[in-house]
C-alpha cells in the first residue's frame, strides 16, 4: 500500500492498527497537506455490525469541531475501500510520557484541562468516546492535547450498535458498568479521564492484571492504591472519577473543571507546561468576568495596578482600503511597525510578524486565530492611503470577551505617520494597562522624512519576497530612503539585511556582500545605539561569517535586552548556543521562539536540527514534519527528515523520503547520503560527483559531511579547509553533527575545533 495512490491521497507510510482500522499517513496532493487516513480493514469490511461502527466513527467525529479533538476532513469510498481522511498529529501519544514516570503535577493538570474541554464539546453535543485511554492521546509538544479515534463513540438517541452484555473499549480504562456491558452514558468518560488522570500522576495504571478478566475483577471490586507525594487535593478528584458507582461519580466534566480550577495555585501553578490559557477561559464563572469587567472600566481612569501575569497580543496585517489597492506594502508596514514597538515590552507577549500574518487574506474569524497563536487580544485596523492623506482604523479586541476594548479612526498626512503610529500604540497600551518602554516616544526614536520612510517600507516588501530580483530591489528602495535620509538607522538595517542575504544565497561574492553587511550596521548601531534589530543583526554577521563566537553572543544578549519577546533574535540566540554545543540551552530557546511565533517555518527547522543532533530522533522527525505541515515545498525538509531516518538505522524509509525532496541540491545531497548506506556506491559516487561539479563553491561543508559520513577522512578535511577558506557558514553548525562522527576522534578534528575557536 505504500506509495500508492487512492484518489487524490498517496500513502505514505503506516501509522498504526486496531479492531477498528489500519491507520496510514498520506499526502493530500490536492491542498497539499499531510492527513491521516483509517481503513476499515477488508477481512471485515463484510460485517454489518463492524461497518456500521465504522459509519458511526466518521459520523461522531465529524460532527465535532474543537482545538482538542483530531479533525475529520472526508469520508471516502474507492473499490468498495472505505476510509476517513483525519488531521495528521505531530507528536507523541500520551502513554510514551507516563510509562512507569509520573508527570509533574503542573503539566498532568494541564494536559488533563485540554482532554476536559475537548470531553466537554464531545458531551454537549450527545457523544460518548467510549474508549478514552493514554494512547487515544497526543501531545504535540508545543501544548497543545488532541483526543483520537472516536471509533467507539456512542451517539445518544441513536440506535444501539452493541447489544447489553458486549463491551466495547480497552479494559483497562473501562468504567465498571462498561466493562459488564450494562447501558453506559458521559460518566463512563468521566472514569476514563479517571484512569488517564491517575496514570499520568503515578506513571501506572490504576488497575492492573495479567489477563482482561483479572483487570475486570480489579476494576469492579478494588480500590486503586493510594497515591504516593500527591496532594489530598488532587488524589480526591481522581477518586471521585474512579467511583465505582456512576451516582457516586462527577456527573458532567464542567463538575471535574471545576474541582481542578479550585485546587489553590501553590499547588497546580498559574504557568502549566501544556496549557493553553485561551482554553481555560470557559472555566471562569460569568460573576468573576463581570467583577473583571467592572474593576477594569471603572478603575482605569484613576489607577492602573500592575499586573502579575504577562498580556498576550498579535498585531494583523491592516487591510490595504486605498482607492487602487496598491498600498499593501504600506498598511503591512505600518502594523508590522506597531507590533515592533509593542514587543519592546517585557509586559507583553506579542505574536512575531511570520505567525501573525500568516493569516492574511483568509477567512478565518478572530477567535481561531487567537486560538492557533495562542493570545488573548488581537490588534486590527485598515489604512486608506491616497496620495499623501492617511486615513488609519484600528481596534484592540479582547477575544475572551469577544468585544473590543478600543477603536478609533486617525485621520492626517504622510508627514504625521510616526505621531498616528505613536497614537496608536499608546492606546493599546492604555487599554492593556501597561506602560510602554523608554522615556522618549517612539516618533522620537524612529521620526525620518515621509518619502525615505515609504521607501523603507518598501524595502521591507520586497526584502521578504526573496530570490535574486527582489533582494535587489530591496537594496535599490533601502538606498533611496538612505539617499533621502541618511540617518535613517532602520534603513541602514534594511539594506544590510539584503547584502547579507544576497551573500547567504550567494547572488554575490560571500566576503563582497557579508563586508557591505558588516559596514552598513555598524552604520545603524552609531546612529542608534538602542536598535534591537541592528544588535541582532550584527550577532548573526559575527557568526555566520566572523566566527566571532564571544562577540555574537554580547550582541545577541545586548538584542535580548531591548527586546525580550522577539522571536527572530531568541532564534538566533538559539542558533549560537547550538554552535557552541550548548544544545539543552538551543532547545529550549528554540520553544521559547515557537511560543511567540507559533506558524513560523524555519523555528521547526532549528529545532528538528538540535534535537537530531542530541540524538533525539522522534522529536526530530515531529520538528521536521511541522516544517512540511507549515509549507509542503520547505527546501530541505525531506532531506533533514531522511537524515534521521539514517541515524535510526531505517535507509529505505531514509530513501523514500529523499525521494520526495523537491530542492534539487538537497536531494543529490540526500541520495549521496543514503545510497552510501544502502551500499548502492555507483550511485552514491555519482550523486557525489554532480554536488561537487555544481557546487563545489558554494557548499564546501556539505561536500565534507559527505566525505566524513562515507569514512573517507582525508577528503573530509579537505573540503573542511575548503568551507574555512571559503568562508562557508556551515562550519557555524559542525560541533555535534552526526554526520561527521567517523572523523571526531581525528586529531585533525580537534585541531580545526581550534581554528574555529570552537570548545573542544
Amino acid at each position: 500500500m505504500i506509495g500508492q495512490k487512492i484518489l487524490h491521497y498517496k500513502i505514505i507510510e503506516k501509522l498504526g492498527e486496531g479492531g477498528m482500522g489500519v491507520v496510514y499517513k498520506a499526502e493530500d496532493t490536492k491542498l497539499d497537506r499531510f492527513v491521516a487516513i483509517k481503513f476499515l480493514p477488508k477481512h471485515i469490511a463484510s460485517n454489518a455490525d463492524k461497518r456500521k461502527r465504522f459509519e458511526i466513527e466518521a459520523k461522531a467525529a465529524a460532527a465535532l469541531n474543537h482545538p482538542n479533538i483530531a479533525t475529520i476532513y472526508a469520508i471516502e469510498e474507492h473499490n468498495d475501500q472505505m476510509f476517513i481522511v483525519m488531521e495528521f498529529i505531530t507528536g507523541k501519544e500520551l502513554k510514551s510520557y507516563v510509562d512507569n514516570s509520573p508527570l509533574p503535577i503542573e503539566e498532568a493538570t494541564g494536559i488533563a484541562t485540554q482532554i476536559i474541554s475537548g470531553l466537554r464539546a464531545a458531551h454537549n453535543k450527545g457523544i460518548i468516546h467510549r474508549d478514552i485511554k493514554s494512547t487515544n492521546i497526543m501531545n504535540n509538544k508545543d501544548g497543545e492535547v488532541k483526543i483520537m479515534d472516536f471509533g467507539l463513540a456512542k451517539i445518544r438517541g441513536s440506535d444501539q450498535v452493541t447489544k447489553e452484555g458486549i463491551t466495547v473499549g480497552t479494559m483497562a480504562y473501562m468504567s465498571p458498568e462498561q466493562a459488564r456491558g450494562e447501558e453506559i452514558d458521559q460518566r463512563t468518560d468521566i472514569w476514563s479521564f479517571g484512569v488517564v488522570l491517575y496514570e499520568m500522576l503515578t506513571g501506572k495504571l490504576p488497575f492492573r492484571g495479567d489477563y482482561d478478566h483479572a483487570v475486570m475483577y480489579s476494576i469492579i471490586n478494588e480500590a486503586p492504591k493510594p497515591m504516593a507525594n500527591i496532594s489530598p487535593a488532587i488524589e480526591q478528584i481522581v477518586m471521585k472519577a474512579l467511583s465505582k458507582n456512576p451516582d457516586d461519580r462527577y456527573q458532567v466534566v464542567d463538575d471535574v473543571a471545576g474541582d481542578l480550577q479550585a485546587i489553590d495555585d501553590k499547588q497546580f501553578g498559574r504557568k502549566k507546561r501544556g496549557v493553553n490559557k485561551s482554553k481555560l477561559s470557559w472555566m471562569i464563572t460569568t460573576a468573576m468576568i463581570l467583577v473583571m469587567a467592572i474593576a477594569f472600566y471603572i478603575l482605569r481612569p484613576v489607577a492602573k495596578p500592575a499586573r502579575a501575569s504577562v498580556q498576550t497580543i498579535a498585531v494583523l496585517p491592516f487591510a490595504d482600503r486605498s482607492p487602487e489597492k496598491d498600498q499593501e506594502y504600506f498598511s503591512d508596514g505600518l502594523a508590522e511597525e506597531l507590533l515592533n514597538v509593542l514587543a519592546k515590552n517585557p509586559q507583553l507577549r506579542v505574536t512575531s510578524r511570520t505567525s501573525a500574518f500568516s493569516f492574511k487574506g483568509t477567512n478565518i474569524d478572530i477567535k481561531t486565530i487567537a486560538a492557533k497563536l495562542k493570545v488573548q487580544h488581537i490588534l486590527e485596523g485598515s489604512v486608506r492611503k491616497d496620495r499623501n492623506e492617511l486615513r488609519i482604523t484600528a481596534q484592540l479586541i479582547d477575544v475572551k470577551i469577544d468585544a473590543p476594548l478600543w477603536s478609533e479612526t486617525y485621520d492626517g498626512t504622510l508627514e504625521d505617520i510616526f505621531a498616528l503610529q505613536d497614537s496608536i500604540s499608546g492606546s493599546v497600551a492604555e487599554a492593556l494597562q501597561i506602560t510602554l518602554l523608554g522615556e522618549e516616544s517612539a516618533t522620537q526614536q524612529r521620526e525620518t522624512d515621509p518619502q525615505a520612510y515609504n521607501a523603507y517600507l518598501l524595502g521591507k516588501h520586497f526584502y521578504r519576497l526573496r530570490g535574486k530580483e527582489n533582494l535587489e530591489k530591496a537594496v535599490g528602495h533601502y538606498q533611496k530612503a538612505l539617499s533621502i535620509d541618511p540617518g535613517y538607522a532602520p534603513a541602514w538595517v534594511g539594506l544590510s539585511w539584503s547584502h547579507g542575504a544576497q551573500a547567504d544565497q550567494g547572488y554575490v561574492p560571500v566576503d563582497e556582500g557579508y563586508l557591505k553587511a558588516r559596514q552598513e550596521v555598524r552604520k545603524a548601531l552609531a546612529l542608534d545605539p538602542n536598535l534591537a534589530a541592528a544588535h541582532s543583526l550584527m550577532g548573526w554577521i559575527k557568526r555566520s561569517f566572523a566566527w566571532d563566537w564571544n562577540g555574537a553572543n554580547a550582541s545577541f544578549r545586548r538584542a535580548l535586552d531591548l527586546a525580550p519577546g522577539d522571536a527572530g533574535i531568541i532564534a538566533n540566540a538559539a542558533r549560537l548556543a547550538a554552535t557552541l554545543g550548548r544544545f539543552d540551552e538551543a532547545i529550549r530557546l528554540n520553544h521559547r521562539s515557537i511560543e511567540l511565533d507559533p506558524v513560523r517555518t524555519v523555528l521547526y527547522n532549528n529545532l528538528g536540527l538540535d534535537t537530531w543532533y542530541i540524538g533525539l530522533l522522534d522529536e526530530s522527525q515531529t520538528a521536521f514534519r511541522k516544517c512540511l505541515e507549515l509549507n509542503p515545498q520547505y527546501w530541505g525538509a525531506h532531506n533533514r527528515i531522511g537524515c534521521v531516518y539514517l541515524a535510526k538505522g531505517q535507509p529505505d524509509s531514509a530513501l523514500a523520503e529523499v525521494k520526495q525532496e523537491t530542492e534539487p541540491f538537497w536531494q543529490m545531497y540526500g541520495l549521496a547520503l543514503v545510497y552510501h548506506a544502502l551500499g548502492r556506491n555507483k550511485e552514491a559516487d555519482d550523486a557525489l560527483a554532480k554536488i561537487i561539479e555544481k557546487n563545489q563553491n558554494d557548499s564546501a561543508y556539505q561536500i565534507a559531511e559527505i566525505y566524513a559520513y562515507r569514512g573517507e577522512t582525508d577528503k573530509a578535511f579537505e573540503w573542511l579547509e575548503r568551507a574555512y577558506d571559503q568562508r562557508d557558514g556551515g562550519l557555524a553548525e559542525m560541533k555535534g553533527n552526526p554526520l561527521l562522527r567517523n572523523i571526531e576522534k581525528d586529531r585533525r578534528y580537534t585541531a580545526f575545533l581550534k581554528k574555529m575557536n570552537l570548545p573542544l
